[in-house]
């Protein structure tokens, strides 16, 4: 299937959501910087798709000649910074409550949800959304003083070496191949997961299809954009959906299922089959998290949703959301705030600032996966009962 959708760059300028930049320590909002600025030695890149970040030539997670990974797993040595809302974020999130890594080995701040269109992603101090690293009351501030000669967008994750002080990566991909190769099989980690996704192009689907196809449908400006996008991000869940079927069938009775190390659990069955967890799966569940409830509306990825139209897809992240340390990566009202009723989508998108009714988190967890009932507005209190699960 072939379509336009990579030609769609999810832009600062769009009508839809306004970046904030950093240019040498200043901070600037909907400026694009043309010349990347270099960092201690490593040079700053960003791919055309504006979602491939990080620092070129660091070296991050990849192992040495000696099969040892290239930084210690220190437990305390690390720190993240995060949002919820953000699903890219969430792969990094992901690499560090999939091995259960606790707050003690790799501390975590959580930026606000509702981002400022002026200074970013910010903190409040003294809340769960303070800066438990510097102190600091907005993350521009923290990258400025960790990098002060970065140019770039000012983004979730950023992974910081705090002996070192200075900061890893800002690329999601890297800094959740950090975790699983630094601490995969380290005694700090709960159990080791693999890494790299042994089939990258299924990994490639999901990023370039689904992953930034929603971003694709929500920000293109013309019909065609448009067109392109939802045809390429639909036609990759159409893809991804019989493949899920396909390895479901082939599965085992989850009885039988091996536990896949500790970590997967009986009856695991991921994009690559039963008991096997790779990077394309990492990826997808954050997508599917927020599809019904977020991009489905808000995003204009109208033509089907998860629950009602992707049953296997649907059983999929229900599985996913059931593995260990997955639920301390979630936050749902965090997620439906900064979506629906911050300045980054709410102005434009949902001027009444409206907050509308979220289940599709209880729906995924609830352990009920037989037949998806078609999706419907449900009371935020609605008991599981009134879900249609």
């Amino acid at each position: 299937l072939t379509h336009p959708v990579n030609s769609t760059r999810v832009s600062a300028t769009t009508q839809h959501c306004t970046m904030v930049f950093i240019v040498e320590g200043r901070v600037v909002d909907d400026a694009d910087p043309a010349v990347p600025s270099t960092a201690e030695g490593l040079r700053w890149v960003c791919s055309d798709d504006g979602e491939d970040c990080g620092f070129e030539g660091s070296g991050l997670g990849v192992p040495a000649d000696d099969g040892r990974p290239v930084r210690p797993a220190d437990a305390g040595r690390y720190h993240l910074y995060t949002s919820y809302a953000c699903p890219f974020a969430h792969r990094a999130t992901l690499g560090c409550g999939l091995l259960g890594l606790d707050p003690a080995t790799v501390g975590w701040s959580v930026v606000h949800p509702m981002k400022d269109n002026k200074v970013g992603w910010h903190f409040e101090p003294g809340t769960e959304h303070a800066d438990r690293l510097l102190g600091k009351r907005t993350l521009a501030e923290v990258i400025a003083e960790l990098c002060p000669e970065y140019t770039g967008r000012v983004t979730t994750p950023v992974l910081v070496d705090t002996t070192a002080r200075r900061i890893i990566s800002m690329d999601s991909k890297m800094i959740m191949r950090f975790f699983f190769s630094v601490f995969g099989g380290s005694p700090l980690a709960a159990t080791p997961l693999p890494t790299p996704d042994p089939a990258k192009e299924l990994a490639d689907l999901v990023h370039s299809r689904v992953n930034l196809g929603v971003y694709g449908c929500a920000f293109a400006r013309t019909q065609e954009q448009y067109d392109g996008a939802a045809v390429g991000l639909f036609g990759a869940l159409d893809t991804l959906e019989a493949r899920l079927t396909a390895a479901e069938a082939e599965a085992p009775p989850a009885a039988a299922q091996p536990d896949g190390g500790g970590a997967l659990g009986a009856g695991f069955v991921g994009l690559t089959g039963p008991g096997r967890l790779t990077e394309a799966d990492v990826m997808l569940f954050p997508t599917l998290l927020r599809f019904d409830d977020v991009y489905n509306a808000l995003f204009r990825c109208t033509g089907r949703c998860i629950r009602a139209d992707y049953p296997a897809l649907h059983r999929f992240a229900a599985r996913f959301a059931a593995l260990p340390g997955a639920p301390r990566t979630v936050d749902m009202p965090y997620v439906m705030k900064h979506y629906w009723t911050s300045e980054s989508f709410g102005p434009q998108c949902n001027p009444s600032r409206l907050l509308p009714a979220s289940a599709h988190w209880r729906r995924i967890t609830a352990g009920r996966e037989a037949t998806p009932a078609p999706c419907k507005h449900d009371e935020q209190q609605a008991s599981d009962s009134d879900l249609g699960a």
